[in-house]
């Protein structure tokens, strides 16, 4: 069991070809392609990225966060993509016309709207329904279209059988598996099989 001390060195492994399996987010998909990883099982469901503000923020839209303070996590993570993507197609250069804090954790980054901190936060659905602060605190200003989970994906130097063992194996955990525990919780769903062509949306965004 390996990993890295932050995610810039978790990718370069990657490059490396450090793992034989790894488990990654969407937008790292096509790297991990390139160095020798196929798509394996995905976690059950669609990744909504949202942006949220204070429930008595005047702010009725994304166009309207030009030169506004935005909280999120670090510009690689999928939620800050798909954010970003949304705010370029309204126009809004992200690098130069909004203020980004970058916090530790989804839950920071809702603390910085409660707060009064940031304007907006770019964060995921479930962190908002954990800090309990939807409806109460915060609204939903913007949803993006949903996109593909995080993945595992194999090396294809990994033996074949073994492979395909494992995968069996993840894509158990849902049902005859200790692992079921999580997802009876209601806060993840089981593993399914994730395809090349899934992820294929990917690309439109660029680097």
């Amino acid at each position: 069991m390996k990993s890295a001390k932050n995610f810039g060195q978790f990718i370069q492994k990657i490059k490396q070809e450090s793992f034989d399996i790894a488990f990654i987010q969407p937008f790292d998909y096509p790297t991990a392609k390139q160095f020798g990883y196929y798509p394996v099982a995905k976690r059950g469901g669609v990744l909504r990225a949202i942006t949220i503000v204070r429930k008595d923020s005047a702010l009725s839209g994304i166009e309207e966060l030009k030169n506004k303070i935005i909280a999120g996590p670090p510009s690689t993570a999928a939620v800050t993509r798909l954010v970003k993507k949304a705010l370029t197609n309204q126009g809004i250069d992200f690098d130069n016309e909004v203020t980004f804090i970058y916090t530790r954790s989804h839950f920071s980054c809702v603390r910085k709207v409660v707060t009064g901190k940031a304007d907006a936060c770019m964060t995921a659905m479930l962190p908002v329904r954990l800090s309990g602060s939807l409806d109460k605190n915060v609204k939903i200003l913007h949803k993006p279209k949903p996109f593909p989970m995080p993945l595992f994906v194999f090396h294809e130097r990994l033996p074949k059988d073994h492979a395909e063992l494992l995968k069996k194996q993840i894509l158990s955990w849902g049902e005859n598996h200790p692992v079921r525990k999580i997802f009876k919780t209601g806060s993840l769903k089981p593993f399914t099989i994730a395809t090349d062509e899934e992820y294929d949306v990917i690309h439109q965004f660029g680097d």
